[in-house]
């Protein structure tokens, strides 16, 4: 198979644990070994989404926040969590339960933490409401083959 230097994927990680295998199988396929991936993650149900990151990890693939994307001063008001895979939305992290409980939204005009957000109150926020609320759950990672994979050190080797 073609392998690619760059493989960009967004939104996949949602409702089913069946497409995590074939999009592991996917990435290992055709990611170049020095390439990377970027993945746009919207967080939905992440104990069963952070699953996918255990199953890249053992395959020698490292997810890790994009710093760049983090820092870039375009970029900065948005995608706001600065947490790694495994602290988002994980009640164990307090940093996790910290980002839920201080991140406010609006809902027809009332503030609430995201904590806070029902699926009532999503039904009720208008379009400028709901596209924040998104906005808050989403996170860029980059990924490549960890160095025990590829036998050198490399930049994904670094957890956050």
């Amino acid at each position: 198979p073609k392998k690619f230097n760059c493989i960009i994927g967004s939104d996949l990680l949602y409702n089913s644990r069946e497409s995590y295998e074939p999009l592991l199988n996917t990435i290992q396929q055709h990611l170049h070994p020095d390439g990377t991936v970027i993945l746009s993650v919207r967080w939905r149900k992440p104990e069963l989404e952070r699953e996918f990151f255990r199953k890249a990890e053992k395959l020698g693939i490292i997810f890790v926040n994009w710093k760049e994307f983090e820092e870039c001063e375009s970029f900065k008001g948005r995608c706001p969590a600065r947490l790694n895979w495994s602290e988002y939305g994980n009640p164990e992290s307090e940093c996790s339960n910290e980002y839920f409980l201080k991140t406010n939204v609006s809902v027809g005009n009332v503030t609430k933490s995201l904590a806070a957000i029902t699926e009532d109150d999503m039904e009720c926020m208008n379009d400028e409401e709901y596209a924040s609320f998104e906005e808050k759950q989403i996170q860029i990672y980059v990924a490549g083959y960890s160095a025990k994979k590829k036998g050198r050190k490399r930049d994904f080797d670094r957890i956050n």
